[in-house]
């Protein structure tokens, strides 16, 4: 008897043999490895030397205004990047024409969300930086973080849509450019013209690698015959209650979580000595997390292709395989960071060793972040967006602020660190009780398209 899903559709790969990821998607993992080796790689080189050419009390304001960079981003972002990954990759080869109707609605959502936010944190750089982050100086600074934004959200939809269609080669390419091209200009200007130059370059590299990503998925869409006006994209509006703005409002809680925590860190008495040594922990922390971001950035697409297809047996092998060595790496990983601190920390500086603690605590948490990752992903592709914003997002990130208000006045950046590992193990519990219970293993995440019917 054919399996069949509960829209009564035969489920073509229920009976078909066991896969995984490396099966089905290894091409595209290895160029996922050299993208984000080569990116990752570039920002920890530039993190190096802008310690050692700032120092560190300079160094902790350069953290915080990345941690700002990074949350301006995520509420700029309207979740387009993850929209358009999942629904280019679920409907390209079923529905092309109107994957492409997808991709030009989120670029547009993106075009005008990045323009208000840039905006406005133009326009309010100076509150933020006086009463948010507690150093008036960085007024300047924030403003341009806000040209940042605008460029880093655009360029982040673009490399969405290219996951989507699975051109990793393509965004390889672009961090194989733009990655030298930040290295020497990041280094150089935190040299010659200190934090000026750092945020300097942080900007210069969003503005590089969004014109590379929008030029390769221009051509890409044009190739594939996807492009699409702006009015026949309006027919495909339901996915913005449907998927999009929950995930935007994911995005206006995560990472100003993040920015809320470090800020109650950095208006500590010494603060921003503390916020370099924790800078200089979640370094070694995203070099951690990178094997399990080039899995989980790789199965997201095969696991939406796998759902669209209605190929259960592939999207529970892909699943299983990817979750078990993201755990195994991460932890081995995190082990041999955590025993080689003594050695690691002072490529910073001579005083980067007293973060040893916070870079233990956070290796700790890594484990958990790298399989909340691929299960965040599974349940993603049932599209119940809503669900996971109350149960994983609301929980994890408002026990990452109390926790650091708690923490981080007594114990500085190991505090913090502490924070962050508190928060990760909410996230993974409860992912791990909604994929269970979400059915999307077996089968029965609700059948059918996970997208709105297009509206006529």
């Amino acid at each position: 008897m054919t399996d069949r899903s509960p829209d009564g559709s035969a489920l073509v790969g229920a009976r078909s043999r066991r896969l995984s990821l490396p099966r089905v998607a290894t091409p595209h993992l290895a160029w996922n490895i050299v993208r984000w080796g080569v990116s990752q790689g570039a920002t920890f080189a530039v993190n190096i030397a802008s310690a050692r050419a700032l120092g560190r009390e300079t160094f902790g304001a350069f953290g915080i205004l990345q941690t700002s960079l990074q949350t301006f981003t995520q509420v700029a972002s309207f979740s387009t990047a993850s929209t358009a990954t999942k629904y280019v990759a679920e409907f390209r080869a079923t529905d092309p024409r109107r994957a492409g109707r997808i991709a030009r609605l989120c670029q547009a959502l993106v075009s005008a969300s990045g323009l208000v936010v840039a905006a406005g944190v133009i326009a309010l750089s100076g509150p933020i930086a006086a009463r948010a982050l507690g150093v008036p100086g960085l007024q300047a600074h924030v403003a341009v973080l806000g040209i940042a934004a605008f460029f880093t959200v655009a360029g982040l939809f673009h490399g969405g849509v290219l996951a989507g269609l699975n051109r990793f080669d393509r965004l390889a390419a672009v961090s194989l450019v733009a990655a030298p091209a930040f290295v020497v200009a990041g280094a150089a200007s935190a040299f010659r013209f200190g934090l000026p130059g750092a945020v300097g370059a942080l900007a210069g590299n969003a503005v590089l690698v969004w014109w590379l990503t929008r030029s390769a998925a221009v051509r890409e869409l044009d190739r594939l015959g996807m492009r699409a006006g702006l009015s026949e994209s309006l027919e495909e509006r339901g996915i913005i209650s449907h998927f999009a703005l929950p995930g935007a409002l994911t995005g206006l809680t995560a990472m100003p979580a993040i920015w809320i925590a470090s800020a109650v860190l950095v208006r500590q008495p010494h603060g921003l000595g503390e916020m370099a040594l924790f800078a200089a922990a979640s370094n070694f922390r995203s070099i951690v997390l990178f094997i399990p971001g080039v899995l989980s950035g790789t199965a997201i697409p095969a696991l939406n292709d796998a759902k669209g297809r209605g190929d259960v047996a592939a999207f529970r092998g892909i699943f299983r395989s990817t979750l078990g060595v993201t755990v195994g790496v991460t932890g081995a990983s995190a082990l041999a960071i955590s025993l080689g601190a003594p050695l690691l920390l002072p490529i910073y500086g001579a005083d980067f060793g007293k973060g040893a603690l916070a870079l233990a605590i956070l290796m700790g948490s890594t484990v958990l972040d790298g399989a909340s990752g691929i299960m965040m992903g599974a349940f993603q592709s049932t599209a119940r967006m809503w669900t996971f914003l109350f149960a994983v997002v609301l929980p994890r990130d408002l026990t990452l602020v109390t926790a650091a208000a708690l923490l981080a006045p007594a114990w500085g950046a190991a505090g913090l660190a502490a924070a962050y590992a508190t928060s990760s193990g909410v996230a993974v519990t409860a992912l791990a009780l909604l994929t269970a219970r979400s059915g999307v293993l077996r089968g029965r995440s609700g059948g059918g398209p996970s997208a709105p019917k297009p509206r006529g």
